[in-house]
């Protein structure tokens, strides 16, 4: 994987109440630190995830692997935070030149998603942040978790451990979308109909046959976790609830 190092530091998480385009959820704006991380340069392609996936490796009877991969989602605080990559408006890039930076569907005209890396980077040199495919994040969705946050302290690494399978949150808009859903403080949350169509039983808890806009890029912290915060973080994907 082509991984970029960022350095980790401090930004304002979330969208301000004048920003055209947002929601409730994604206020009030609050002060957040994360500490420094790689991330994958580009989203997860098929290439990039077929060897994982057919490999002769030891696997659980759900399918993940015995041996916990050091690799992970980003949070949605490390999402946000390399997606603004510095800067503080609805984009890394000035609204006018999106359509360089981001594959989207203004017109309502696209089938599909591009290769990866057909736009211009973000500032810290990530592609696809806004558009191509919707990325997955760690979190639980909840439509106030920011004004749980409110006070005014800094939070340092926020993540919302999920105790369910629905919903959890997205970001960063897809291929699917017009601009405004691309927004760097945007929030998505999943919900069963994204499955409608999975014909096996029980249904998968990966499988998004009606997602086709969905996808991921990985992440790997600096600080190794300890053993029992890895076994956390790492298996979040695997509740059925």
């Amino acid at each position: 994987y082509e991984m970029v190092a960022l350095k980790g530091g401090e930004f304002m998480m979330g969208s301000p109440e004048d920003e055209k385009g947002r929601f409730e959820d994604e206020g009030p704006q609050h002060k957040v630190q994360v500490d420094p991380f790689w991330m994958g340069k580009y989203e997860v392609t098929w290439n990039m995830y077929d060897p994982f996936m057919i490999t002769g490796i030891a696997r659980n009877k759900d399918g993940s692997p015995e041996k916990i991969d050091y690799y992970r989602l980003p949070t949605e605080a490390e999402w946000e935070y390399a997606c603004r990559a510095g800067t503080n408006g609805a984009f890394s890039c000035d609204e006018s030149e999106l359509e360089d930076f981001a594959v989207m569907d203004p017109k309502q005209i696209r089938t599909g998603y591009e290769k990866v890396g057909t736009k211009k980077p973000n500032p810290w040199g990530l592609y696809d942040m806004h558009g191509n495919v919707m990325e997955w994040c760690l979190d639980q969705y909840f439509d106030d978790t920011y004004s749980r946050r409110a006070g005014g302290n800094t939070v340092i690494n926020p993540l919302v451990i999920p105790t369910t399978l629905y919903p959890r949150v997205a970001r960063g808009g897809s291929w699917y979308d017009p601009p405004e859903e691309l927004r760097s403080a945007r929030r998505i949350f999943s919900d069963e109909s994204w499955k409608v169509q999975d014909p096996q039983l029980p249904k998968s808890i990966w499988y998004h046959t009606d997602a086709q806009w969905l996808g991921f890029r990985i992440v790997r912290p600096l600080k190794v976790p300890d053993a029992q915060k890895m076994e956390q973080l790492w298996n979040i994907g695997r509740i059925d609830g």
